[in-house]
């Protein structure tokens, strides 16, 4: 037994539920907790960690590669550019909350297990799926293969299973082997488990005070059972280091244990000073170092958990198992199989293809192939700029903006017109009943290029500039003078995107995927979050309808919101039923939404 390096504990999010995992490089620490939050940090000290709301509670993250993928309590998964945080679309929709992901090895699919009983294998590029159905409980824990054969599910029924991803076959179910209960809040144990990482050899399952360890394809019995008299309480979740050599179980009164698998000897234990449940654990790729936290919100960190003299290598390396299988002579241009001739420049990035020989070895194994492949033959690889870029938001009833006279609203109430010339700006508004109000002239000094307008109000946002932030500007017609004015402006790294009236509010759909209601008295009284970057607003009385980009794919959803005073409800969303890559539009004069296909 060795001495642990511990670093002081800090907090990370609000208590509750909070969950950790380094990502692929050792760089960063993700983090999600019971306020809604998602932060991303560059040490266990840093002091202004990356954060992003992405709803009121974070139930479950998964990331790997550029890839990192958000359960929340809208019901949905989504996934997010990584480490920047920018909303890529969304990967999954349950009837009610996700509670756990795991990511394969690639990152092109993630098993997602939900409130619901069911769980979800899904591909993170189209959000296309496999319905995996049997369990009577909410899902508590999953895991996908390293192999990408299986996926394994835990759930508050008590049970645990194997599936095989192929076909969604129910592979083997161990029944009465966790703890029962109807709901996450209730139950005793998170029951997170965890394949072996690299081969995918056993599947652990905590079980109690002890870590029940399954080997592949051997499913009755298990095959190991990682117990120890330290360990006083439940063990609830679980994590193997990137070597595969060790394993580490977090307690639900703090306790932090980590055993050699080979031996099932106790390597190391930590002891929270405060028995608060562990509810997340996760390795450092390179290093024997361990990061936690607990449901306070409290993350830690521990260093050195494996002692250096018993050491295997914890980064990527050659398994022994290809080691045996290609000889000790191997070489890493061995591994690739490309020369220089076989490498290929495409917009800056470069692809290997490999060099199939003429010798009698390669022909007699591969069947006779030639030495090159037809170009014609020869796939190009899907480059970023290749890919479905999502709609940009755009304003109904308005002409392009480069326009030096243009309609920035033409609707059934009037229209606002705006001139651009060398020596001012200016916006004239006139109705089409002259009895609602006089026509207006605006001066546009701050170069206003969203308008909206009702019998009520007009409506006008700005873009962001160097030396001003994004402003919302709102003319009042029913005040007694006539005349009365409000502004507000967009808080930082915030802009106007589209903008609408209804009856006695407003509302400015921004480029935070933010909904921002205000009565027509300047008052901000409502605040709703989009799954996606917005495509347009449009109101018409207490109702308010919002279409938004759902993901990379090119597809389009919608919400239909009810305004009340002081707050927004959603009547009915889901996906428009569009072909992908559709473009929505709006042709003035007439309220209709218009769809034109490329």
């Amino acid at each position: 037994m060795t001495s642990l390096v511990v670093h002081p504990v800090r907090f990370s999010h609000c208590e509750g539920l909070t969950l950790v995992e380094y990502d692929s490089t050792g760089q960063y620490i993700v983090t999600g907790g019971a306020d809604g939050d998602v932060r991303v940090w560059e040490e266990i000290e840093d002091e202004s960690p990356n954060s992003l709301q992405v709803g009121e509670c974070v139930y479950g993250i998964a990331v790997r590669g550029t890839t990192l993928l958000v359960a929340a309590d809208d019901n949905t998964v989504k996934a997010y550019s990584f480490p920047e945080l920018n909303i890529d679309g969304q990967v999954a929709r349950f009837p009610s909350s996700a509670l756990s992901i795991d990511l394969n090895s690639d990152s092109s699919f993630a098993v997602i297990g939900a409130s619901d009983f069911t769980a979800k294998i899904c591909s993170v590029e189209d959000g296309s799926y496999k319905l995996l159905t049997g369990h009577s409980g909410p899902i508590l824990g999953v895991s996908y293969d390293p192999a990408d054969v299986y996926v394994a599910t835990s759930s508050c029924d008590g049970s645990a299973r194997v599936w095989r991803v192929a076909d969604k076959s129910l592979v083997h179910c161990w029944s009465q082997l966790l703890p029962k209960s109807n709901d996450l809040d209730l139950n005793k144990s998170l029951s997170r488990l965890a394949w072996q990482r690299k081969t995918g050899k056993y599947l652990a399952i905590p079980v109690g005070k002890s870590i029940k360890l399954y080997a592949r394809d051997c499913w009755g019995e298990p095959s190991s059972d990682l117990t120890e008299a330290r360990v006083d309480s439940a063990l609830s979740v679980v994590a193997w280091s990137y070597c595969g050599a060790y394993l580490a179980a977090a307690s639900l009164t703090g306790g932090v244990f980590v055993w050699h698998v080979a031996t099932g000897e106790l390597i190391n234990h930590h002891r929270h000073k405060k028995p608060h449940p562990i509810c997340g654990l996760s390795w450092h790729p390179d290093r024997y170092t361990l990061v936690f936290t607990d449901v306070q919100g409290n993350l830690g960190c521990l260093s050195e958990v494996v002692p250096p003299s018993a050491a295997e290598p914890q980064g990527s390396h050659i398994d022994a198992e290809l080691a045996d299988m290609w000889g000790e002579d191997l070489e890493d241009d061995d591994l690739i199989g490309m020369d220089k001739s076989c490498v290929r420049e495409s917009d800056g990035v470069k692809f290997a293809l490999p060099r199939v020989t003429d010798d009698d070895d390669s022909n007699d194994f591969l069947g006779g192939v030639a030495e090159t492949v037809p170009e014609d033959r020869l796939v190009t690889p899907l480059l970023p700029h290749d890919l479905p870029r999502p709609q940009p938001a755009f304003q109904p009833g308005s002409t392009p903006t480069h326009l030096t006279s243009r309609f920035m609203v033409y609707n059934s109430v009037g229209t606002v017109i705006s001139y651009t010339e060398e020596d001012s700006n200016s916006i004239d508004i006139e109705f089409h009943d002259v009895a609602t109000h006089h026509p207006l002239h605006v001066n546009n000094s701050l170069d206003y290029s969203l308008a909206a307008l009702s019998v009520d109000a007009a409506l006008f946002a700005s873009e962001t500039r160097e030396d001003l932030p994004s402003q919302l500007m709102c003319l009042t017609f029913t005040g007694w003078d006539n005349s009365r004015e409000w502004r507000t402006q967009m808080p930082e790294r915030e802009e106007v995107a589209a903008c609408c009236l209804g009856d006695r509010w407003a509302a400015a759909a921004t480029s935070r995927q933010l909904i921002r209601l205000f009565s027509l008295a300047g008052i901000q009284t409502g605040l709703h979050l989009l799954a996606g970057p917005v495509v347009t607003v449009s109101g018409c009385g207490p109702r308010c309808l919002v279409t938004y980009n759902t993901g990379v794919t090119g597809c389009l959803g919608y919400k239909f919101l009810r305004v009340a005073p002081r707050s927004l409800r959603c009547l009915d969303s889901g996906p428009l039923p569009l072909s992908p890559m559709s473009q929505l539009s709006l042709s003035p004069p007439h309220a209709f939404y218009m769809i034109s296909c490329e």
